[in-house]
């Protein structure tokens, strides 16, 4: 790595830091060494797996939001629904063009 006002680069890690990681992977087996390791393609599954689990939460989240939104307008209580900065991110207003306060 360079810096702007050193023309002689840094480089990090140390070598020594560098041999000392490579010696400890050397020292596995072979088991170990490929344990934690996937392909391309269980990779892309894995991250797809998570990216649909989120938005099903997100999805759900939101579902369970908007109940609690309208039984408070049913029960009079909205002062019990406080929209504070956890509420970022939620499709919001559109709840106003249907909730008369």
């Amino acid at each position: 790595m360079t810096r702007p006002f050193n023309s002689i680069p840094e480089i990090w890690p140390p070598n020594s830091e560098v041999h000392k990681v490579i010696e400890k992977f050397e020292i596995l087996t072979e088991e170990e060494q490929t344990e934690a390791s996937v392909n391309h393609e269980e990779f892309l599954t894995q991250t797809i797996t998570k990216d649909e689990k989120v938005k099903r939460l997100t999805e759900d989240n939101n579902d369970k939001f908007m109940k609690e939104l309208m039984y408070a307008c049913l029960n009079g209580n909205l002062g019990d629904l406080a929209m504070d900065d956890s509420m970022a991110g939620h499709e919001i207003l559109g709840v106003y063009s249907y909730v008369y306060i």
